[in-house]
């Protein structure tokens, strides 16, 4: 964070985009946009398209008004202050007045690795979560409008928060559903009548910056991405020379998590009220269905607080019952391997040392993958612990 000229990576995408809205130049042309971040950044060569929706340019506007120095620790005090949200919120959906479990609470928070890798390279993720997190707060409480509104903000990321949408649809919160589109709908037309494109360019300059970040940026191709942690690159690591294969194990993992979750939620549809249970999930499958890297761990926040409530209820109000522990504790395992300590004191300097050839390939498909493995357990570990407890024990 000492280093000079912003060493945040991908925060120097916001910024350069955040420079152009300022000055009303479309971002999304990716000549214009390369040219811009060798200015702004002192980061010249071959650029990343910018391909965050026309939503997330009027929160980046603001970035204009400063140097990439003042700008960047101003992102830092913001990236603090979401942390401090997100610990807020999720010991607000605890409901106990145990301040040892809110101590609990806050640490594993900090912990997870997304939370403080967010922080380091300065994405928004966490900015996401705290959204999210704050919406449903706000949606167990029935407050719809501010919790639609925070949902309509969090779509700047919309890989992270469109499920909730979906959700919160299902549970019959229309209100909400209806504030969150309108609130993400009058975001994207600002921000396209800033940057004076029309929706159609602007549909075809994010299918072609896609497609080449997608082609181009080994951090994101399936058949190669080691840093990647949704399930879409699980078959191509079991398979790398069968494509067609690779990708059928994928796209089967994904369909079976989003389909037992969709049993889930009919079984139980007759109860509208918002579960820890099914934040948990929608969480889980929001960086598994779809592309996504380290930082969108700070979904797991959602997890974090469903555990810790399982935990509580078993303790106070449930006969004891060693499998449903037992479960639990591997549930916890999967976390674990999501904290700071796990990913980047060990699992890192695993995967430099792999890339390197240090390491055979069994260690991809294995240990490597742990991170995504971890998540597919945690979705498991949520179906079971939802389920209620039977009488006899």
């Amino acid at each position: 964070l000492t280093q000079p000229n912003a060493p945040f990576w991908d925060f120097k995408w916001f910024y350069t985009a955040g420079q152009l809205v300022h000055e009303w130049i479309n971002p999304y042309n990716s000549e214009v946009f390369a040219k811009a971040f060798c200015q702004y950044t002192k980061t010249c060569g071959e650029i990343p398209p910018f391909i965050y929706p026309p939503n997330a340019l009027p929160p980046l506007w603001f970035l204009g008004f400063f140097s990439i120095e003042t700008a960047s620790a101003i992102w830092v005090g913001l990236h603090l202050m979401t942390i401090a949200v997100l610990v807020w919120s999720a010991i607000a959906l605890l409901k106990t007045s145990s301040k040892s479990m809110w101590t609990t609470c806050a640490i594993a928070c900090v912990l997870i690795h997304g939370v403080v890798f967010d922080l380091r390279v300065g994405n928004v993720s966490s900015f996401i979560a705290a959204l999210v997190l704050g919406a449903v707060v706000f949606a167990k409480r029935d407050r719809q409008i501010p919790a639609g509104i925070l949902l309509g903000l969090s779509t700047i990321k919309p890989t992270l928060s469109l499920l909730f949408f979906a959700y919160f649809l299902w549970k019959r919160r229309f209100t909400l559903v209806s504030t969150g589109i309108v609130t993400s709908v009058l975001l994207a037309i600002l921000g396209l009548i800033i940057v004076q494109v029309s929706p159609l360019e602007f549909l075809a300059a994010y299918k072609a910056g896609v497609e080449w970040t997608f082609t181009n940026l080994h951090s994101n191709i399936p058949q190669i991405s080691s840093g990647r942690i949704d399930f879409g690159v699980i078959g191509y690591r079991w398979f790398p020379n069968q494509p067609l294969l690779a990708g059928m194990i994928s796209r089967t993992i994904i369909v079976g998590s989003i389909v037992s979750t969709i049993v889930y939620l009919y079984r139980n549809r007759n109860n509208q009220s918002i579960a820890l249970s099914d934040a948990s999930l929608i969480a889980c499958l929001s960086i598994s269905s779809t592309y996504s890297q380290a930082h969108g761990t700070a979904m797991l926040i959602f997890s974090v607080v469903f555990l810790l409530d399982r935990l509580i209820k078993q303790v106070e109000q449930e006969p004891f019952n060693l499998t449903r522990l037992f479960v639990w504790l591997i549930g916890i395992g999967c976390l674990a391997i999501h904290t700071g300590l796990i990913m980047f004191r060990v699992l890192e300097p695993l995967k430099s040392a792999w890339l390197s050839g240090a390491l055979p390939y069994w260690f991809r498909v294995s240990i490597g993958s742990l991170p995504n493995y971890a998540i597919l357990g945690l979705i498991i570990v949520t179906l079971y612990l939802a389920k209620p407890q039977s009488k006899s024990t």
